[in-house]
């Protein structure tokens, strides 16, 4: 058996790769120039002690042993022991890496990570791959260890000595959402899925207490959880045996035992009061009950932080763990970059104050979802309070300020960051509650004087708050004061920059509530900028029959359409409306809405956006893209290589383009890219569409959607329609009664009418 210090880990190198290492994975692989001035000792006795002359010198003491067919569980709890054995913190320094990236090289760690090992099996297939992806496999790389103190690791230690039976347990609490679980209950599950044969027990009794893994309820100080753990028969069933009301509904029923509970002196001399009553005929109904420790439930979240931590918004727990289960079978397979893998936290601290402001995002989008807008202003409040603290006391919080030199997407694993996302998000709430608009403004115009701790630009604030004087409030000077404040700004996106320009529009044109002077002014700005967003685009009308919706739960209104032998058929909008021009001399129609020319630009430039090494920009394996392409950046970053592209592009003949590109499609549809998988219903129509196209239109198009992918990956009209024989082709924006073309649409309209690119809008009326 081979030994290797962690110092192996940080090895000087040359210059970084332009491909994976094909180095075999006996050790890992992380290598980084200039290690001292990386990492800072924070180690809790003075600097000054003999024993700590550099970082790398104390790294060379913490050793790890690795050999090729070691069990994985083993090799993760060997780097955890060692990192509890010599418990010296280290800082990773993020500027100093970003700062000169071409002095760093830090391989790929998936050869290592993705090992093809085994765990100890839990004969639970799904509990298996959980258990493997965040217990084992985010521990083999021993660098986050690093991110844990000494009592966390010991907690882990624990539960990877676990049997097989308490990991199952573990892995199904972790999916399950319910505080408490009676171990009755866990144990009836296990069974129906043949997955074992017998409660756990002792072993979790010995695991619960304050810093175990798990937790078991009280009865006796919790009675009120356990009640609720209870079904409506069974708290009948108590009610009736006390003489209580019990044909009530469950609250009700729990109301009524509460007030037992309360009642600790007995009726008789040597009876049991009614509460000692109570507490014995429930614990025999529920046994005992546990969850996880909150200690547990914590590291856990910390660790999926490490394992995933491009989790979107969208993605709650039971959403990880299917992709990763998914992952791990196959069925969801992320495209192989060669690429060279770079830090994006810098010590323990950074990641608790990432995790905890990632869980508020998550919790304010399913708020949102369910219009729950109490517990919007709680978290909206909860990020401004966390954003205005770190502002004035923690400098190191807001590195997201633009004076930073990390790279933007790299930005974007601070807490204040997603704190900043958290706030933005609660913008939305003033258009469904007005009574929030003040709330919410307030935020604003305080946030704008912290423009360098937030993530958003400054133009952002003015335009939301300038959209509330406006809209809610009927100051229309002062909006219009926040419009030209707005346009002033440097980082101001072309998105913003419309709507402020639109909203001018509309305060030039009050005749009552606003003064002479910013009256023309709005007037003049609107005159000297409208031109850059005006869209003239063909129109087309056509009249259909709309149906009566049968709930108020359908948004898209149903149309009926006209078929041959007295065949009638009901769609949606964008489907009469490719019928119709399919009637009308096209003989193909795709409603694609933004999926077409994403999925044309990652065929045309795939190995420019997934094979090019860009620091930061892939940091782990689940991932459909590289981070800066939402950036600024992105183009600058791979200048060289898109430009060898478009160079070759321009090349090829237009078959050879259909031929490439639908080479590239076939061969990555399955992948979870930026491709839409299923977006043609034979993948032959993409080689119809570029020669309708024309190899010219399809490189603007695509470089269209490059330069600006955050904003222009949405507006993109929702219909293509051509016809193969005579090289015909439409692109069809579709709007219903009523409705009208948002900003980014008139940017995408703009752009394909700059190519050359027949477009339309449709609108269909009713009869």
């Amino acid at each position: 058996m081979s030994q290797k210090s962690l110092h192996d880990f940080f090895k000087v190198k040359g210059p970084p790769p332009r491909t994976q290492s094909n180095k075999s994975p006996k050790s890992p692989l992380i290598r980084v120039r200039k290690l001292s001035t990386m990492l800072t000792q924070k180690s809790p006795e003075s600097p000054k002690r003999k024993n700590s002359t550099n970082g790398k010198k104390l790294l060379e003491q913490r050793s790890t042993q690795v050999h090729d067919k070691a069990n994985l569980e083993d090799m993760a709890i060997l780097h955890i022991n060692s990192a509890i054995d010599k418990n010296n913190p280290y800082e990773i320094n993020l500027n100093e890496i970003y700062d000169s990236p071409s002095q760093f090289s830090i391989e790929s760690l998936n050869d290592f990570i993705n090992y093809k090992g085994s765990i100890n099996s839990l004969h639970d297939i799904s509990a298996e791959t959980i258990f493997k992806a965040i217990f084992v496999n985010v521990f083999l790389n021993p660098i986050n260890c690093e991110f844990f103190n000494q009592n966390e690791l010991r907690l882990i230690m624990s539960i990877l000595k676990l049997s097989a039976k308490s990991k199952v347990i573990i892995t199904r609490l972790l999916k399950w959402k319910k505080p408490w679980y009676r171990a009755r209950d866990i144990n009836e599950s296990l069974k129906r899925s043949n997955t074992m044969d017998d409660f756990p027990l002792d072993e979790i009794i010995l695991h619960s207490n304050e810093n175990g893994v798990f937790k078991m309820i009280d009865c006796d100080n919790d009675i009120a959880s356990v009640l609720q753990l209870m079904n409506l028969r069974e708290l009948q069933d108590v009610c009736k045996r006390l003489k209580r009301p019990h044909m009530l509904v469950k609250e009700k029923l729990i109301d009524e035992l509460l007030a037992i509970a309360k009642m600790n002196r007995s009726f008789f001399p040597g009876a049991k009061s009614p509460r000692q009553q109570l507490l014995s005929m429930v614990s025999q109904i529920c046994g005992p009950s546990i969850q996880l420790s909150d200690m547990t439930s914590n590291i856990v979240k910390r660790i999926l932080t490490l394992l995933y931590p491009v989790q979107t918004r969208f993605e709650e727990l039971k959403d990880v763990f299917w992709m990763i289960t998914e992952v791990d079978m196959g069925k969801r397979i992320y495209p192989d970059s060669a690429v060279v893998y770079y830090p994006v936290f810098r010590n323990r601290q950074h990641v608790i104050d990432y995790t905890e402001a990632k869980s508020a995002l998550i919790d304010i989008t399913v708020a949102m979802k369910f219009k729950n807008w109490e517990t919007v202003k709680q978290l909206s409040t909860m990020a401004y309070n966390k954003l205005m603290s770190a502002g004035n006391t923690d400098k190191s919080f807001a590195i997201n300020s633009r004076d930073s030199n990390l790279p933007s997407h790299v930005r974007r694993f601070t807490a204040s960051y997603i704190w900043s996302k958290v706030l933005m998000l609660s913008i939305d709430s003033p258009k469904k509650d007005p009574n929030y608009a003040n709330f919410v403004g307030q935020f604003l115009k305080n946030l704008i004087n912290y423009d360098g701790v937030i993530c958003a630009s400054a133009g952002r604030c003015y335009s939301e708050l300038s959209a509330i004087e406006m809209k809610y409030n009927k100051n229309f000077d002062e909006s219009a004061r926040l419009i030209e404040k707005a346009l002033s700004e440097k980082h101001l996106s072309i998105v913003i920059e419309a709507e402020l320009i639109e909203r001018a529009g509309k305060l030039a044109s009050k005749t009552t509530g606003i003064s002479e002077n910013w009256k023309n002014l709005m007037a003049r700005l609107n005159e000297t900028r409208k031109k850059k967003f005006e869209c003239t685009p063909i129109e087309n009308y056509i009249e259909a029959k709309k149906m009566q919706a049968q709930s108020e739960t359908i948004a898209k209104s149903i149309w009926l359409i006209d078929a041959e032998e007295n065949m009638n058929s009901y769609a949606q909008v964008e489907i009469l409306a490719q019928s119709h021009y399919m009637k009308n001399g096209f003989t193909k129609g795709l409603h694609c809405e933004g999926n077409l020319p994403i999925t044309l630009c990652t065929c045309a430039f795939w190995n420019e956006i997934y094979n090019v090494s860009v620091p930061g920009a892939f940091i782990c394996r689940y991932q459909n893209a590289p981070l800066d392409l939402w950036s600024s950046m992105f183009i600058e970053n791979r200048q060289k290589q898109i430009q060898k592209r478009i160079v070759a592009l321009n090349q090829l003949n237009i078959e050879d383009l259909c031929e490439e590109m639908h080479e590239c499609y076939v061969s990555h549809k399955q992948n979870s890219s930026l491709m839409t998988p299923n977006l043609f219903h034979d993948s032959e129509d993409i080689k119809e569409i570029i020669r309708c196209l024309g190899l010219k239109k399809v490189i603007g198009l695509c470089l269209v959607l490059l330069n600006d992918f955050y904003h222009l990956s949405a507006g993109f009209p929702d219909l293509i329609v051509w016809n193969a024989d005579t090289l015909e082709c439409k692109v069809v924006e579709v709007k219903g009664p009523g409705d009208s073309l948002s900003i980014k649409q008139k940017l995408w309209i703009n752009r394909l009418m700059e190519l050359g690119i027949n477009t339309e809008v449709c609108y269909v009326k009713a009869k």
